[in-house]
């Protein structure tokens, strides 16, 4: 019967809620006070060690009153709205001086020893005389409760806010507002007045602490009134249920914790439990990872908060900070110097905190370094070498090196570096074990070194030469392990290093090719500037394919010297272009003397005896055979009567250009090889006869307009090759007056023209 009669009792003195504005703001709860061991340690007054006070308000709107605090039963629901002041430790009483309502202590008795610190609940009044505000809203310091007359509650943590010393939460003000108890005995409220009883909670499930005829209002605007203190080395948690009216309409809200009814108003602030703290781990490294020095530590962190969120990781290395992360997935990397732990700090929105455990790296500063090189060179040299931060103290090296003896073996040649220590003062012995594939390597100071000499610092140690084995392809790999060093210090002791980074022995073809363009008159440089482009008349060179119908799309140009480099993988032929613009006054290289030197070669004059570069330029209809219709168009061309020799790759016999047509070509370019190589270029035996191979006025080579580079792409092939020379042939210009111009701009051209995709019919498919 005594649950239904106080919730009859509620109903008939709260009357019915309404749905108006809310009266509550919400619960605070001030950290108060945190115990040190100058508290915690008097015989007299002991308080419990690292007890922690708290002080809860109700924090109201302006015009609210607090009637009544309260658990019931729910009339509506049936649910049981329970008041809960909890914790997981006994709350603190004071012995002889305390009690269960804070306005019963005498405010006098403040400053005595731990009275300050008891365990109440009060109306408002934090002693007979005094009203509690929040520490920030103190306005007479630390009075009345300081100086305390026994020297204690001097603790200034941080994590108490202001020290009470400074500011105790308490100002003048009186008032005769008490909780009446309905459904409650005062002993049901000894948890915070025995000290025998040495409680840790209070539960009420029906019943009141009531102050009908004189609200309860803060005293300032704030208007937050403090409803109890309690003093615990426990976990602080609890709930509550409040009755409040509005001063000015009369209004009547209830306030609940849990399961609101109808016309019921509920908040998260009116439930509180100790804050969880985060969860967290380092998921990435495992534990006893090893890292090379220098190299990059990629650390990720997992981190849950069960009651909240995480703020941020903060991520230390060896307990210094590196960094801070505040979005999941929470990572970090740095970059790994010496061995050491990994830890990482997670934060809630609490501000809770909580440390992983650590995960050890091992940082080596030692490796075997990687060597890319040419497939052409036989030998390749492996250097072991110090990185990172570096070492200091050594004085010898013992290393145990493996490799792949089907692909490489030693030489025996180990060059040493002066980047540690002076290579005069260290010597180097070897064996070397082909069966077992390794390599016993030491190092040691010789007797030139002074007293003191060490190694330290960072860079190579030593470089040990391999070959490679007939299985090495041209383009292939191999991996270099250091399985195993071992450090001698000065004084005295050895370390041992292992899993040391291997490297990779690999080599690649070379892609870039070297060539240059000359005039075969003189060997003059065939060049061009492109920061003067005209000055010259440009030279445009492009990677095409073997049927010279598709070209790559990059062009390059000889430089001042007539050198040109080439990326092979733009293509293994070359397509040289070079050519006048249309109606460019020929003269000072196309002239009568070139067609009389073409009537020598017709009318077979011993006095005339051309090389191949002039038998080429003589054929300027590129049809293979020096004629008459060569000599008339040198003709022509040198008085501008045509504008471009007419050609048999583009034109028909008629004189009009094929479907189709590209321009002309007035330059042509031989390999030097082809010249020293290709019997189609050296004279006939029977000149000014043909003999069948060689050239002659009946046999004239055509030179191809795709050029090979006489590079193989097949990939267990390893060209050798050095830089090639192109020689440039002025078609028409016979006597190669070319050489004696100048770069004047009587050939220039301000454009270029670029090769079209038309099929050309020349192609050189050696």
């Amino acid at each position: 019967m005594r649950q239904i009669c106080i919730m009859i009792c509620l109903v008939h003195l709260f009357g019915k809620a309404s749905m108006a504005q809310p009266g509550l703001e919400g619960i605070v709860i001030e950290a108060y006070y945190i115990t040190d061991l100058n508290d915690s340690g008097s015989p007299e007054f002991p308080l419990p060690a690292a007890a922690k006070t708290y002080r809860v308000f109700v924090d109201m709107a302006p015009n609210w009153g607090l009637q009544a605090i309260f658990g019931a039963t729910n009339g509506s629901t049936g649910e049981v709205d329970t008041l809960i002041i909890r914790s997981t430790q006994p709350f603190f009483n004071h012995e002889g001086l305390g009690s269960a309502f804070g306005y019963s202590i005498s405010t006098n008795i403040l400053d005595e020893n731990t009275v300050l610190l008891d365990s109440w609940f009060s109306t408002g009044r934090s002693s007979n005389a005094t009203q509690g505000v929040l520490k920030p809203d103190d306005t007479n310091g630390g009075a009345p409760a300081f100086p305390n007359v026994d020297g204690l509650l001097q603790n200034d943590d941080p994590a108490a806010g202001i020290p009470i010393s400074s500011s105790d939460g308490n100002i003048p003000g009186t008032s005769t507002a008490s909780w009446t108890l309905i459904g409650l005995f005062p002993s049901d409220l000894f948890v915070f007045d025995n000290i025998d009883l040495a409680g840790d909670e209070l539960v009420i499930l029906d019943g009141a602490m009531t102050s009908f005829t004189t609200l309860l209002q803060g005293p300032n605007a704030s208007n937050r009134v403090l409803i109890g203190q309690f003093t615990t080395a426990g976990e602080f948690s609890g709930q509550l249920n409040l009755q409040m009216r509005n001063t000015l309409t009369g209004e009547i809200q209830q306030w609940v914790a849990e399961t609101p009814g109808s016309g019921q108003f509920t908040s998260s602030t009116l439930k509180w439990a100790p804050n969880s703290l985060p969860i967290v781990s380092i998921t990435t490294p495992s534990n006893g990872v090893k890292y090379t020095s220098g190299a990059t530590v990629d650390v990720s962190v997992q981190a849950t908060d069960s009651d909240g969120t995480i703020t941020q990781v903060e991520f230390f290395f060896n307990g210094m900070a590196i960094g801070v992360d505040s979005t999941t997935p929470y990572e970090i990397a740095f970059t790994a110097a010496s061995s050491g732990a990994i830890t990482a700090v997670a934060t809630d929105d609490a501000g809770g905190q909580t440390s992983s455990a650590s995960v050890n790296i091992e940082v080596n500063p030692y490796r075997v370094r990687s060597v890319e090189q040419l497939c052409n060179l036989e030998n390749v040299c492996i250097p072991i070498e110090v990185i990172g931060e570096g070492i200091t103290d050594v004085i010898g090296f013992d290393i145990v090196l493996t490799f792949d003896n089907t692909k490489i073996i030693p030489t025996g040649n180990i060059f040493k570096s002066n980047d540690l220590v002076d290579l005069n003062y260290f010597n180097t012995d070897y064996n070397i074990d082909l069966f077992n594939e390794r390599m016993l390597i030491t190092v040691f100071l010789n007797s030139n070194a002074p007293i003191g000499t060490i190694f330290s610092g960072t860079g190579d140690i030593i470089c040990i030469e391999f070959g490679k084995r007939p299985a090495f392809s041209a383009e292939d790999s191999c991996v270099i392990w250091m399985t195993s060093l071992l450090e001698s210090f000065s004084g005295g002791g050895v370390v041992q290093r292992d899993s040391i980074s291997s490297g990779v022995f690999s080599t690649l073809r070379n892609s870039t090719f070297l060539g240059s363009l000359a005039f075969w008159a003189d060997n003059s440089p065939i060049s061009y500037d492109p920061d003067n482009p005209t000055d010259f008349l440009i030279t445009n060179i492009t990677g095409i394919n073997s049927t010279c119908d598709s070209s790559s799309a990059t062009t390059i140009h000889p430089d001042l010297v007539g050198a040109f480099t080439h990326n092979l993988n733009d293509g293994v032929y070359l397509s040289i272009d070079r050519d006048i613009e249309g109606m460019t006054d020929v003269q000072a290289v196309i002239n009568s003397f070139d067609a009389f030197l073409v009537r020598k070669i017709l009318l077979d004059d011993p006095t005339f005896d051309p090389t191949i570069f002039q038998m080429i330029a003589m054929d300027v209809n590129i049809d293979g055979v020096i004629s008459a219709g060569d000599l008339s168009q040198i003709n022509q061309r040198s008085l501008l009567i045509i504008d471009e020799f007419r050609q048999a790759w583009n034109y028909h016999g008629d004189g009009s250009p094929m479907p189709n047509y590209e321009r002309s070509k007035d330059w042509l370019f031989i390999s030097d090889r082809t010249i020293l190589f290709d019997p189609a270029y050296s004279q006939s035996s029977s000149f000014p006869l043909d003999d069948g191979i060689g050239y002659s006025k009946y046999r004239v080579p055509q030179a191809p307009f795709c050029i090979w580079t006489e590079i193989d792409i097949l990939p267990f092939l390893c060209p050798d090759f050095g830089i090639e020379t192109y020689f440039g042939i002025l078609i028409g210009d016979v006597n190669g007056n070319y050489r004696y111009l100048t770069h004047d701009g009587l050939l220039r051209s301000s454009g270029h023209r670029s090769i079209h995709s038309g099929k050309a019919r020349f192609v050189d498919n050696r």
